[in-house]
Protein backbone atom coordinates (compact mmCIF):
# COMPACT_ATOMS: atom_id res chain seq x y z
CA UNK A 1 0.00 0.00 0.00
CA UNK A 2 2.87 2.54 1.09
CA UNK A 3 4.79 1.42 -2.16
CA UNK A 4 1.74 2.34 -4.43
CA UNK A 5 1.21 5.59 -2.37
CA UNK A 6 4.76 6.73 -3.72
CA UNK A 7 4.15 6.09 -7.25
CA UNK A 8 0.61 8.22 -7.12
CA UNK A 9 2.71 10.85 -5.65
CA UNK A 10 5.58 10.62 -7.71
CA UNK A 11 3.09 10.47 -10.86
CA UNK A 12 1.72 13.65 -9.78
CA UNK A 13 4.69 15.88 -8.46
CA UNK A 14 8.56 16.55 -9.80
CA UNK A 15 11.15 16.59 -6.65
CA UNK A 16 13.14 19.35 -6.25
CA UNK A 17 15.68 20.90 -3.89
CA UNK A 18 15.97 23.23 -0.98
CA UNK A 19 18.30 23.97 2.03
CA UNK A 20 18.99 27.15 3.08
CA UNK A 21 22.60 28.34 2.44
CA UNK A 22 23.36 26.98 -0.65
CA UNK A 23 23.52 28.07 -4.69
CA UNK A 24 21.35 26.90 -6.12
CA UNK A 25 17.86 26.87 -7.00
CA UNK A 26 14.68 23.98 -6.78
CA UNK A 27 14.76 21.78 -10.25
CA UNK A 28 11.54 23.21 -12.15
CA UNK A 29 8.52 20.78 -12.48
CA UNK A 30 6.11 20.51 -15.01
CA UNK A 31 3.65 22.47 -14.22
CA UNK A 32 6.19 25.55 -14.01
CA UNK A 33 9.42 24.04 -16.42
CA UNK A 34 11.78 27.17 -15.61
CA UNK A 35 12.77 28.71 -11.91
CA UNK A 36 11.70 32.60 -11.79
CA UNK A 37 14.84 34.73 -13.32
CA UNK A 38 16.01 36.83 -10.30
CA UNK A 39 14.66 40.19 -10.08
CA UNK A 40 17.60 43.08 -10.57
CA UNK A 41 16.62 45.73 -7.65
CA UNK A 42 19.18 48.49 -5.87
CA UNK A 43 19.17 50.59 -3.08
CA UNK A 44 21.45 53.72 -2.59
CA UNK A 45 21.37 54.07 1.37
CA UNK A 46 21.85 51.77 4.13
CA UNK A 47 20.75 52.03 7.61
CA UNK A 48 21.50 49.38 10.43
CA UNK A 49 19.89 48.82 13.34
CA UNK A 50 20.58 47.02 16.68
CA UNK A 51 17.98 45.36 19.63
CA UNK A 52 18.62 44.57 22.85
CA UNK A 53 17.57 40.76 23.63
CA UNK A 54 13.97 40.24 25.15
CA UNK A 55 12.55 36.86 26.27
CA UNK A 56 9.45 35.94 27.65
CA UNK A 57 8.67 32.76 30.74
CA UNK A 58 6.16 30.55 31.51
CA UNK A 59 5.08 28.09 34.29
CA UNK A 60 3.35 25.80 32.34
CA UNK A 61 4.37 22.29 32.11
CA UNK A 62 6.12 20.79 29.29
CA UNK A 63 5.09 17.37 27.85
CA UNK A 64 7.88 14.85 27.76
CA UNK A 65 8.91 11.04 26.63
CA UNK A 66 10.24 8.71 29.03
CA UNK A 67 14.29 8.87 29.49
CA UNK A 68 14.82 5.10 27.90
CA UNK A 69 12.44 6.67 24.90
CA UNK A 70 14.96 9.96 24.79
CA UNK A 71 17.86 7.91 24.59
CA UNK A 72 16.69 5.58 21.98
CA UNK A 73 15.98 8.77 20.41
CA UNK A 74 19.24 10.26 20.18
CA UNK A 75 20.51 7.49 18.44
CA UNK A 76 17.98 7.69 15.87
CA UNK A 77 18.41 11.08 15.49
CA UNK A 78 22.03 10.55 14.84
CA UNK A 79 21.14 7.95 12.15
CA UNK A 80 19.29 9.78 10.45
CA UNK A 81 21.51 13.04 10.49
CA UNK A 82 23.79 10.67 9.45
CA UNK A 83 22.61 8.93 6.64
CA UNK A 84 21.57 12.31 4.68
CA UNK A 85 22.90 12.14 1.40
CA UNK A 86 23.04 15.72 1.06
CA UNK A 87 25.37 16.21 4.18
CA UNK A 88 28.91 14.90 2.61
CA UNK A 89 30.70 17.64 0.71
CA UNK A 90 28.81 20.28 2.08
CA UNK A 91 30.83 24.05 2.54
CA UNK A 92 30.72 27.49 2.35
CA UNK A 93 29.64 28.50 -1.17
CA UNK A 94 29.50 24.91 -2.57
CA UNK A 95 26.47 22.87 -2.43
CA UNK A 96 25.89 19.39 -3.29
CA UNK A 97 24.56 17.92 -6.37
CA UNK A 98 20.48 18.17 -7.01
CA UNK A 99 19.53 14.52 -6.83
CA UNK A 100 21.11 14.53 -3.25
CA UNK A 101 19.24 17.69 -2.30
CA UNK A 102 15.46 15.53 -3.41
CA UNK A 103 15.71 13.23 -1.18
CA UNK A 104 17.50 14.05 2.02
CA UNK A 105 16.29 13.63 5.41
CA UNK A 106 13.85 11.02 3.92
CA UNK A 107 15.03 7.39 4.86
CA UNK A 108 13.68 4.77 5.85
CA UNK A 109 13.10 3.90 8.86
CA UNK A 110 13.31 0.86 11.12
CA UNK A 111 10.28 -0.46 12.65
CA UNK A 112 9.92 0.78 15.85
CA UNK A 113 7.81 -0.22 18.81
CA UNK A 114 4.30 1.92 19.74
CA UNK A 115 4.72 5.12 21.71
CA UNK A 116 1.82 4.95 23.14
CA UNK A 117 0.97 8.33 23.18
CA UNK A 118 3.64 8.80 25.57
CA UNK A 119 3.40 12.48 27.46
CA UNK A 120 6.17 14.50 28.84
CA UNK A 121 5.12 15.26 32.09
CA UNK A 122 4.34 11.91 32.79
CA UNK A 123 0.52 12.29 32.53
CA UNK A 124 -2.09 9.96 30.82
CA UNK A 125 -2.98 11.44 27.44
CA UNK A 126 -6.87 12.59 27.03
CA UNK A 127 -8.87 9.51 25.09
CA UNK A 128 -9.54 10.18 21.49
CA UNK A 129 -12.75 11.42 20.95
CA UNK A 130 -12.63 12.85 17.56
CA UNK A 131 -15.29 11.22 14.69
CA UNK A 132 -13.56 11.00 11.43
CA UNK A 133 -15.25 12.48 8.64
CA UNK A 134 -16.27 9.67 5.66
CA UNK A 135 -13.64 9.17 2.90
CA UNK A 136 -13.17 11.49 0.09
CA UNK A 137 -11.59 10.85 -3.22
CA UNK A 138 -8.89 13.87 -2.57
CA UNK A 139 -6.19 15.09 -5.78
CA UNK A 140 -3.36 17.37 -4.96
CA UNK A 141 -0.95 18.32 -7.03
CA UNK A 142 2.26 19.40 -5.03
CA UNK A 143 6.21 19.71 -5.50
CA UNK A 144 8.75 18.31 -2.69
CA UNK A 145 11.03 20.83 -1.84
CA UNK A 146 13.23 17.72 0.23
CA UNK A 147 14.25 17.89 3.70
CA UNK A 148 17.05 20.46 5.17
CA UNK A 149 20.03 18.05 6.53
CA UNK A 150 22.44 18.28 9.44
CA UNK A 151 25.04 21.30 8.57
CA UNK A 152 28.36 20.90 10.56
CA UNK A 153 29.19 24.69 11.00
CA UNK A 154 32.62 24.20 10.14
CA UNK A 155 32.15 23.28 6.77
CA UNK A 156 29.51 26.37 6.93
CA UNK A 157 28.38 28.27 9.83
CA UNK A 158 25.56 30.67 7.42
CA UNK A 159 22.16 29.67 7.07
CA UNK A 160 20.42 32.44 4.92
CA UNK A 161 16.94 32.33 3.62
CA UNK A 162 14.02 34.56 2.21
CA UNK A 163 11.16 36.06 4.92
CA UNK A 164 8.12 33.48 3.97
CA UNK A 165 4.80 34.45 5.84
CA UNK A 166 2.94 31.45 3.40
CA UNK A 167 0.28 29.42 5.27
CA UNK A 168 -1.15 27.55 2.50
CA UNK A 169 0.15 24.05 3.27
CA UNK A 170 -1.28 23.99 7.03
CA UNK A 171 -4.82 24.21 5.92
CA UNK A 172 -4.57 22.25 3.06
CA UNK A 173 -3.27 19.75 5.00
CA UNK A 174 -6.23 20.56 7.79
CA UNK A 175 -8.62 19.54 4.71
CA UNK A 176 -7.04 16.49 3.97
CA UNK A 177 -6.85 15.30 7.55
CA UNK A 178 -10.58 16.62 7.75
CA UNK A 179 -11.79 14.03 5.04
CA UNK A 180 -9.86 11.37 6.32
CA UNK A 181 -6.97 10.87 4.30
CA UNK A 182 -3.25 12.19 5.54
CA UNK A 183 -1.08 14.61 3.21
CA UNK A 184 1.59 13.41 1.10
CA UNK A 185 5.22 14.41 2.36
CA UNK A 186 5.54 16.71 -0.95
CA UNK A 187 2.73 19.15 0.26
CA UNK A 188 4.05 19.92 3.75
CA UNK A 189 6.11 22.64 4.51
CA UNK A 190 6.90 22.86 8.23
CA UNK A 191 7.36 26.97 7.82
CA UNK A 192 3.33 27.09 6.76
CA UNK A 193 2.54 24.73 9.83
CA UNK A 194 4.83 26.90 12.44
CA UNK A 195 3.68 30.39 11.48
CA UNK A 196 -0.03 29.72 10.34
CA UNK A 197 -0.25 30.26 14.22
CA UNK A 198 0.11 33.67 16.13
CA UNK A 199 3.52 34.10 17.98
CA UNK A 200 2.35 36.98 20.40
CA UNK A 201 5.62 38.56 19.12
CA UNK A 202 6.70 42.17 20.89
CA UNK A 203 5.88 45.03 18.52
CA UNK A 204 9.23 47.25 17.09
CA UNK A 205 10.22 50.07 18.81
CA UNK A 206 8.85 53.08 17.39
CA UNK A 207 10.08 54.32 13.83
CA UNK A 208 11.34 50.59 13.25
CA UNK A 209 10.59 48.00 11.47
CA UNK A 210 11.42 44.76 12.73
CA UNK A 211 12.24 43.14 16.21
CA UNK A 212 13.72 40.30 16.84
CA UNK A 213 12.76 37.79 19.14
CA UNK A 214 15.55 34.75 20.02
CA UNK A 215 15.52 31.84 22.16
CA UNK A 216 15.37 28.10 22.10
CA UNK A 217 14.45 24.90 24.63
CA UNK A 218 15.83 21.51 25.21
CA UNK A 219 13.46 18.88 24.28
CA UNK A 220 12.68 15.70 25.36
CA UNK A 221 13.17 13.66 22.40
CA UNK A 222 16.43 15.16 21.63
CA UNK A 223 19.42 14.31 22.11
CA UNK A 224 20.89 15.67 25.75
CA UNK A 225 23.06 18.16 23.92
CA UNK A 226 20.71 19.00 21.04
CA UNK A 227 18.55 22.09 21.42
CA UNK A 228 15.91 23.68 19.37
CA UNK A 229 16.46 27.52 18.60
CA UNK A 230 13.72 29.78 17.56
CA UNK A 231 14.09 33.12 15.75
CA UNK A 232 11.54 35.37 15.79
CA UNK A 233 10.42 38.38 13.15
CA UNK A 234 7.93 41.00 14.07
CA UNK A 235 6.89 43.19 11.38
CA UNK A 236 5.87 46.82 12.37
CA UNK A 237 1.67 46.76 12.45
CA UNK A 238 -0.34 49.16 11.20
CA UNK A 239 -3.99 49.99 12.28
CA UNK A 240 -6.91 50.06 9.44
CA UNK A 241 -7.46 53.61 10.19
CA UNK A 242 -4.02 53.79 9.25
CA UNK A 243 -3.53 51.85 6.24
CA UNK A 244 -3.05 52.75 2.67
CA UNK A 245 -5.87 53.43 0.48
CA UNK A 246 -6.33 50.18 -1.67
CA UNK A 247 -6.07 49.33 -5.17
CA UNK A 248 -7.24 45.37 -5.87
CA UNK A 249 -7.87 43.77 -8.96
CA UNK A 250 -9.77 40.19 -8.11
CA UNK A 251 -9.32 37.41 -10.76
CA UNK A 252 -11.71 34.79 -10.17
CA UNK A 253 -11.49 31.41 -11.84
CA UNK A 254 -15.07 30.87 -13.18
CA UNK A 255 -13.92 27.21 -14.67
CA UNK A 256 -15.88 23.97 -15.05
CA UNK A 257 -13.76 22.63 -11.80
CA UNK A 258 -15.01 25.21 -9.97
CA UNK A 259 -18.33 23.80 -9.60
CA UNK A 260 -17.06 20.79 -7.81
CA UNK A 261 -17.46 20.94 -3.68
CA UNK A 262 -18.56 24.08 -3.95
CA UNK A 263 -15.44 25.81 -4.85
CA UNK A 264 -16.85 29.30 -6.38
CA UNK A 265 -19.57 29.38 -3.43
CA UNK A 266 -16.17 29.26 -1.12
CA UNK A 267 -14.85 31.94 -3.20
CA UNK A 268 -17.58 34.07 -3.49
CA UNK A 269 -18.35 33.83 0.48
CA UNK A 270 -14.88 35.07 0.76
CA UNK A 271 -14.92 38.18 -1.65
CA UNK A 272 -18.08 39.23 0.79
CA UNK A 273 -16.48 38.90 3.77
CA UNK A 274 -13.78 40.64 2.21
CA UNK A 275 -16.33 43.66 1.31
CA UNK A 276 -16.47 44.71 4.99
CA UNK A 277 -12.66 45.66 5.21
CA UNK A 278 -13.19 48.13 2.46
CA UNK A 279 -13.98 51.69 2.87
CA UNK A 280 -14.28 55.10 0.21
CA UNK A 281 -11.00 55.86 -1.89
CA UNK A 282 -10.42 52.02 -2.01
CA UNK A 283 -10.95 50.74 -5.92
CA UNK A 284 -11.83 47.39 -6.67
CA UNK A 285 -12.11 45.60 -9.78
CA UNK A 286 -13.23 41.90 -10.78
CA UNK A 287 -11.77 39.67 -13.58
CA UNK A 288 -13.65 36.16 -14.45
CA UNK A 289 -11.91 33.64 -16.24
CA UNK A 290 -12.71 30.17 -18.00
CA UNK A 291 -11.11 29.29 -21.64
CA UNK A 292 -11.29 33.61 -21.81
CA UNK A 293 -11.35 35.99 -19.72
CA UNK A 294 -13.83 39.19 -19.15
CA UNK A 295 -14.43 42.01 -16.63
CA UNK A 296 -16.73 41.59 -14.34
CA UNK A 297 -16.53 45.02 -12.34
CA UNK A 298 -14.56 47.93 -14.24
CA UNK A 299 -12.65 49.90 -11.44
CA UNK A 300 -14.95 51.07 -8.57
CA UNK A 301 -14.65 52.99 -5.57
CA UNK A 302 -14.99 50.30 -2.43
CA UNK A 303 -18.29 52.48 -0.78
CA UNK A 304 -20.19 50.99 -3.55
CA UNK A 305 -20.58 47.42 -1.81
CA UNK A 306 -24.18 46.90 -3.46
CA UNK A 307 -22.69 47.24 -7.05
CA UNK A 308 -19.50 45.41 -5.69
CA UNK A 309 -21.65 42.07 -4.93
CA UNK A 310 -23.96 42.15 -7.56
CA UNK A 311 -20.63 41.49 -9.61
CA UNK A 312 -19.39 38.82 -7.21
CA UNK A 313 -22.77 37.00 -7.03
CA UNK A 314 -22.95 37.06 -10.90
CA UNK A 315 -20.26 35.03 -11.27
CA UNK A 316 -20.77 30.69 -12.54
CA UNK A 317 -18.85 27.80 -13.23
CA UNK A 318 -18.28 27.13 -16.93
CA UNK A 319 -16.05 25.68 -19.22
CA UNK A 320 -11.93 25.18 -19.40
CA UNK A 321 -9.34 27.20 -17.84
CA UNK A 322 -7.47 29.37 -18.82
CA UNK A 323 -5.58 31.18 -16.09
CA UNK A 324 -2.88 33.08 -18.44
CA UNK A 325 -5.72 34.85 -19.67
CA UNK A 326 -7.37 35.79 -16.82
CA UNK A 327 -3.87 37.30 -15.25
CA UNK A 328 -2.98 38.78 -18.10
CA UNK A 329 -6.06 41.15 -17.99
CA UNK A 330 -6.04 41.35 -14.39
CA UNK A 331 -3.22 42.93 -14.64
CA UNK A 332 -4.30 45.52 -16.98
CA UNK A 333 -6.75 46.40 -14.93
CA UNK A 334 -4.46 46.71 -12.55
CA UNK A 335 -2.25 48.93 -14.44
CA UNK A 336 -4.76 51.20 -15.16
CA UNK A 337 -5.96 51.29 -11.56
CA UNK A 338 -2.15 52.49 -10.31
CA UNK A 339 -1.44 54.93 -7.71
CA UNK A 340 1.78 55.18 -6.68
CA UNK A 341 0.70 56.16 -3.34
CA UNK A 342 -1.58 53.38 -2.97
CA UNK A 343 -1.53 49.54 -2.24
CA UNK A 344 -1.90 48.27 -5.79
CA UNK A 345 -2.34 44.32 -5.91
CA UNK A 346 -3.74 41.72 -8.05
CA UNK A 347 -5.07 39.14 -6.10
CA UNK A 348 -5.77 35.30 -7.77
CA UNK A 349 -8.98 32.80 -6.53
CA UNK A 350 -8.64 29.49 -7.51
CA UNK A 351 -8.09 25.77 -7.35
CA UNK A 352 -4.65 26.11 -9.39
CA UNK A 353 -6.54 23.58 -11.81
CA UNK A 354 -5.56 25.15 -15.11
CA UNK A 355 -3.86 24.92 -18.15
CA UNK A 356 -2.21 28.20 -17.64
CA UNK A 357 -2.29 29.35 -21.02
CA UNK A 358 -1.22 28.41 -24.64
CA UNK A 359 2.33 30.05 -24.58
CA UNK A 360 2.88 27.71 -21.23
CA UNK A 361 3.94 28.74 -17.45
CA UNK A 362 7.21 30.55 -18.04
CA UNK A 363 5.34 33.87 -19.68
CA UNK A 364 2.65 34.17 -16.94
CA UNK A 365 5.24 33.46 -14.30
CA UNK A 366 8.02 36.56 -16.11
CA UNK A 367 5.08 39.15 -16.41
CA UNK A 368 3.78 38.41 -12.98
CA UNK A 369 7.60 39.06 -11.64
CA UNK A 370 7.78 42.13 -14.24
CA UNK A 371 4.29 43.44 -12.47
CA UNK A 372 5.95 42.71 -8.69
CA UNK A 373 9.30 45.14 -9.72
CA UNK A 374 6.57 47.90 -10.55
CA UNK A 375 5.13 47.21 -7.32
CA UNK A 376 2.18 45.45 -8.51
CA UNK A 377 2.19 42.18 -6.29
CA UNK A 378 0.50 39.01 -6.90
CA UNK A 379 -1.86 36.83 -3.83
CA UNK A 380 -3.02 33.76 -4.34
CA UNK A 381 -5.91 32.06 -2.57
CA UNK A 382 -6.81 28.83 -2.98
CA UNK A 383 -10.03 26.60 -2.88
CA UNK A 384 -11.20 23.16 -3.07
CA UNK A 385 -9.51 19.72 -2.41
CA UNK A 386 -11.26 17.05 -5.05
CA UNK A 387 -8.92 18.67 -7.37
CA UNK A 388 -6.18 20.82 -6.74
CA UNK A 389 -2.76 22.28 -7.40
CA UNK A 390 -0.98 23.43 -4.58
CA UNK A 391 2.39 23.60 -6.16
CA UNK A 392 0.66 25.89 -9.23
CA UNK A 393 -0.45 28.55 -6.56
CA UNK A 394 2.47 28.73 -4.06
CA UNK A 395 4.57 29.13 -7.45
CA UNK A 396 2.61 32.20 -8.75
CA UNK A 397 2.55 34.01 -5.45
CA UNK A 398 6.17 33.47 -5.07
CA UNK A 399 6.95 35.17 -8.55
CA UNK A 400 4.23 37.41 -7.68
CA UNK A 401 5.85 38.97 -4.29
CA UNK A 402 2.90 38.09 -2.24
CA UNK A 403 1.42 36.08 0.16
CA UNK A 404 0.15 32.34 -0.54
CA UNK A 405 -2.95 31.31 1.01
CA UNK A 406 -5.48 28.43 1.45
CA UNK A 407 -9.10 28.97 2.30
CA UNK A 408 -10.86 25.81 3.15
CA UNK A 409 -14.02 26.87 5.92
CA UNK A 410 -15.73 30.23 6.75
CA UNK A 411 -13.69 31.04 9.39
CA UNK A 412 -10.45 30.81 7.39
CA UNK A 413 -11.80 32.95 4.72
CA UNK A 414 -12.71 35.41 8.04
CA UNK A 415 -9.27 35.10 9.37
CA UNK A 416 -7.86 36.00 5.60
CA UNK A 417 -10.18 38.65 4.52
CA UNK A 418 -11.09 40.35 7.51
CA UNK A 419 -8.93 39.96 10.38
CA UNK A 420 -5.68 39.85 8.02
CA UNK A 421 -6.82 42.11 5.83
CA UNK A 422 -4.30 44.87 6.17
CA UNK A 423 -1.19 42.47 6.78
CA UNK A 424 -2.21 40.71 3.33
CA UNK A 425 -2.47 43.99 1.40
CA UNK A 426 0.47 46.55 2.46
CA UNK A 427 3.68 45.69 2.41
CA UNK A 428 6.46 47.34 4.50
CA UNK A 429 9.38 45.43 3.44
CA UNK A 430 10.53 44.28 0.06
CA UNK A 431 13.55 41.65 -0.65
CA UNK A 432 13.93 40.65 3.21
CA UNK A 433 15.92 37.82 4.12
CA UNK A 434 17.64 36.76 6.98
CA UNK A 435 20.55 35.28 8.02
CA UNK A 436 21.64 32.97 11.07
CA UNK A 437 25.60 32.84 11.75
CA UNK A 438 26.31 30.46 14.29
CA UNK A 439 29.43 30.27 16.57
CA UNK A 440 31.61 27.86 15.76
CA UNK A 441 32.77 27.26 19.24
CA UNK A 442 29.67 26.51 20.93
CA UNK A 443 26.93 24.83 17.96
CA UNK A 444 28.72 21.91 15.89
CA UNK A 445 26.04 21.58 13.55
CA UNK A 446 22.28 23.25 12.95
CA UNK A 447 19.55 21.99 10.87
CA UNK A 448 16.88 24.54 9.63
CA UNK A 449 13.03 22.99 9.70
CA UNK A 450 11.44 23.96 6.83
CA UNK A 451 11.82 26.81 4.28
CA UNK A 452 13.27 24.63 1.54
CA UNK A 453 12.20 26.09 -1.62
CA UNK A 454 12.63 29.62 0.32
CA UNK A 455 16.55 29.10 0.42
CA UNK A 456 19.13 32.38 -0.47
CA UNK A 457 23.02 31.74 -1.17
CA UNK A 458 24.92 32.99 1.34
CA UNK A 459 26.81 35.30 -0.57
CA UNK A 460 23.80 36.69 -1.84
CA UNK A 461 22.45 38.10 1.54
CA UNK A 462 23.97 41.21 0.71
CA UNK A 463 23.17 41.20 -3.24
CA UNK A 464 20.31 43.52 -3.60
CA UNK A 465 19.47 42.28 -7.16
CA UNK A 466 18.23 38.81 -5.46
CA UNK A 467 14.80 38.70 -5.26
CA UNK A 468 13.55 37.26 -1.75
CA UNK A 469 10.67 37.42 1.01
CA UNK A 470 7.63 40.27 0.86
CA UNK A 471 6.61 41.35 4.27
CA UNK A 472 3.02 42.65 4.99
CA UNK A 473 1.88 45.00 8.54
CA UNK A 474 1.90 43.25 11.10
CA UNK A 475 3.76 40.12 9.44
CA UNK A 476 5.34 37.69 11.95
CA UNK A 477 8.04 35.07 10.63
CA UNK A 478 9.64 32.12 12.38
CA UNK A 479 12.05 29.89 12.05
CA UNK A 480 13.29 26.47 14.07
CA UNK A 481 16.58 25.15 13.92
CA UNK A 482 17.75 22.04 15.40
CA UNK A 483 21.31 22.17 16.79
CA UNK A 484 23.67 20.41 18.71
CA UNK A 485 25.96 22.27 21.40
CA UNK A 486 29.62 21.19 21.58
CA UNK A 487 29.33 21.96 25.26
CA UNK A 488 26.00 21.47 26.39
CA UNK A 489 26.79 21.79 30.28
CA UNK A 490 28.81 25.01 29.63
CA UNK A 491 28.39 27.29 32.73
CA UNK A 492 29.05 30.25 30.35
CA UNK A 493 27.21 32.63 28.74
CA UNK A 494 28.26 32.14 25.16
CA UNK A 495 26.76 33.85 21.95
CA UNK A 496 24.93 30.60 19.80
CA UNK A 497 24.39 32.47 16.92
CA UNK A 498 23.98 36.25 15.40
CA UNK A 499 20.79 36.82 13.63
CA UNK A 500 20.87 39.31 10.82
CA UNK A 501 18.05 40.98 8.86
CA UNK A 502 17.90 42.97 5.36
CA UNK A 503 15.27 44.53 3.45
CA UNK A 504 14.16 47.01 1.61
CA UNK A 505 11.50 49.65 3.06
CA UNK A 506 8.57 50.68 0.52
CA UNK A 507 10.86 54.26 0.04
CA UNK A 508 14.02 52.30 -1.73
CA UNK A 509 16.03 52.82 1.19
CA UNK A 510 18.31 49.41 2.42
CA UNK A 511 18.33 48.22 6.04
CA UNK A 512 19.96 45.76 8.22
CA UNK A 513 19.11 44.49 11.91
CA UNK A 514 21.02 42.12 13.97
CA UNK A 515 20.48 40.37 16.96
CA UNK A 516 23.04 38.05 19.28
CA UNK A 517 21.52 34.91 20.92
CA UNK A 518 23.21 33.61 23.97
CA UNK A 519 23.21 30.42 26.29
CA UNK A 520 21.10 32.14 28.69
CA UNK A 521 18.12 32.81 25.77
CA UNK A 522 17.74 29.50 25.59
CA UNK A 523 15.15 27.72 28.13
CA UNK A 524 17.10 24.23 30.10
CA UNK A 525 13.90 22.38 29.99
CA UNK A 526 10.84 22.01 27.70
CA UNK A 527 8.27 23.51 30.92
CA UNK A 528 10.37 26.58 31.43
CA UNK A 529 10.18 27.62 27.79
CA UNK A 530 7.97 30.08 26.03
CA UNK A 531 4.67 28.88 25.84
CA UNK A 532 4.70 29.77 22.18
CA UNK A 533 7.59 28.27 21.99
CA UNK A 534 6.29 24.75 23.13
CA UNK A 535 3.44 25.09 20.58
CA UNK A 536 6.25 25.90 17.56
CA UNK A 537 8.13 22.83 18.51
CA UNK A 538 4.83 20.73 18.47
CA UNK A 539 3.64 22.19 15.80
CA UNK A 540 7.08 21.52 13.89
CA UNK A 541 6.97 17.61 14.67
CA UNK A 542 3.36 17.26 13.75
CA UNK A 543 5.02 18.33 9.94
CA UNK A 544 8.23 16.72 9.95
CA UNK A 545 6.56 13.70 10.81
CA UNK A 546 3.81 14.02 8.24
CA UNK A 547 6.62 15.35 5.58
CA UNK A 548 8.72 11.94 6.75
CA UNK A 549 11.41 14.23 7.76
CA UNK A 550 13.97 13.49 10.52
CA UNK A 551 12.19 13.32 13.39
CA UNK A 552 9.67 10.93 12.33
CA UNK A 553 12.28 8.30 13.03
CA UNK A 554 11.95 9.33 16.34
CA UNK A 555 8.32 10.43 17.20
CA UNK A 556 4.69 9.33 16.41
CA UNK A 557 1.34 10.81 15.54
CA UNK A 558 0.12 9.17 18.86
CA UNK A 559 2.68 11.20 20.68
CA UNK A 560 2.32 14.64 19.08
CA UNK A 561 -1.75 14.73 19.30
CA UNK A 562 -0.91 13.73 23.46
CA UNK A 563 1.44 16.63 23.93
CA UNK A 564 -1.17 19.10 21.80
CA UNK A 565 -3.67 18.19 23.45
CA UNK A 566 -1.59 18.88 26.65
CA UNK A 567 -1.67 22.61 25.14
CA UNK A 568 -5.04 22.90 25.49
CA UNK A 569 -6.15 20.63 28.36
CA UNK A 570 -7.75 22.97 31.17
CA UNK A 571 -4.96 24.03 32.74
CA UNK A 572 -2.81 24.25 29.45
CA UNK A 573 -1.32 27.18 28.37
CA UNK A 574 -4.05 27.49 25.17
CA UNK A 575 -6.95 26.45 26.80
CA UNK A 576 -10.30 27.94 25.23
CA UNK A 577 -7.77 29.33 22.42
CA UNK A 578 -9.73 28.19 18.98
CA UNK A 579 -6.76 27.43 16.83
CA UNK A 580 -4.96 26.15 18.86
CA UNK A 581 -7.67 23.25 19.87
CA UNK A 582 -8.72 22.75 16.46
CA UNK A 583 -5.22 21.95 15.94
CA UNK A 584 -4.77 19.52 18.79
CA UNK A 585 -8.38 17.62 17.47
CA UNK A 586 -6.46 17.72 13.87
CA UNK A 587 -3.44 15.79 15.60
CA UNK A 588 -5.88 13.14 17.34
CA UNK A 589 -7.64 12.65 14.27
CA UNK A 590 -4.05 12.30 12.49
CA UNK A 591 -3.14 9.54 14.61
CA UNK A 592 -6.00 7.79 14.02
CA UNK A 593 -4.99 7.53 10.40
CA UNK A 594 -1.33 6.60 11.29
CA UNK A 595 -1.18 4.05 14.24
CA UNK A 596 1.32 4.48 16.20
CA UNK A 597 4.86 4.45 15.19
CA UNK A 598 7.81 5.90 17.02
CA UNK A 599 9.81 9.23 16.38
Amino acid sequence: GRAAAIIAMLAITTTGLGACSNDTSPVASPVADEALSTIAESASEETVTREPVTGETSDSDWVGGAPETVAAAAETTAAAAAESPAQAGKSSGQTVESEAKASRGRVPAPEPAPSDGIVWDDRPPVPATTILAPGQDINISARDAGVNPQIETRDDNRSTFAMDVDTGSYTLARTQVNAGQLPSFDSVRTEEFVNYFDQQYRSPKPGETFAIHVDGTAAPFLRSDTRILRVGIQGRRVDTADRKPVNLTFVVDNSGSMEEDGKLQMVQGAMNIMLGSLRQGDTISIVGFSDESWVLLPPTDGANRAQIASAIDRMTPTDGTNAEAGLQLGYEQAQRMYKKDATNRVILLSDGVANVGPTGPEAILTTIGDYARRDIDLNTVGVGSTSYNDEMMERLADAGDGVYTYVDNQQEAERVFQDRFVSSVETIARNAKVQVVFDTEAVSTYRLLGFENRAVADRDFTNNSVDAGEIGAGHSITALYEVTLTKPDSERNDSLAEVRLRWEEPNGKIKESEQTLRRDGVAISFASADTHLRLDVVTAAYSEVLRDGPWSRIVDLTTVAANAQRLVDRDGPFSGKAEVEDFARLTEQAARLRPSRTW
